[in-house]
């Protein structure tokens, strides 16, 4: 995850990284899994989007633009937060597996 991009290591970035006891403890300093889509709960975000937008068929951009616009307006709060909550799980999944990819 931190790739060196700007983002990863401003300043905020690298203290919050410092701070976070549960990532520190889950998977210790220096060895998060290394391109771990399992991860990026990103993916699971879109992936719903994608699923409801579909079911709009849209025919051109515009269409399309409105169907995500109007399926990401609906996105339940709770959904977020189960995404985010899954993380500590994920993590020690992932460990466990020592980064083979998850089952689900």
């Amino acid at each position: 995850m931190q790739d060196g991009a700007p983002a990863h290591t401003a300043a905020k970035t690298t203290q919050w990284m410092a701070s976070c006891e549960s990532l520190g403890a889950i998977l210790g300093k220096d060895k998060w899994p290394a391109q771990s889509p399992d991860l990026n709960i990103v993916e699971n975000f879109w992936g719903y989007i994608a699923s409801r937008v579909e079911k709009h068929k849209p025919k051109s951009v515009k269409r399309l633009t409105a169907a995500v616009k109007t399926e990401f307006s609906k996105v339940p709060v709770e959904m977020c937060k189960r995404l985010v909550d899954s993380l500590p799980k994920r993590l020690r999944e992932v460990v466990a597996r020592q980064g083979a990819p998850l089952d689900y």
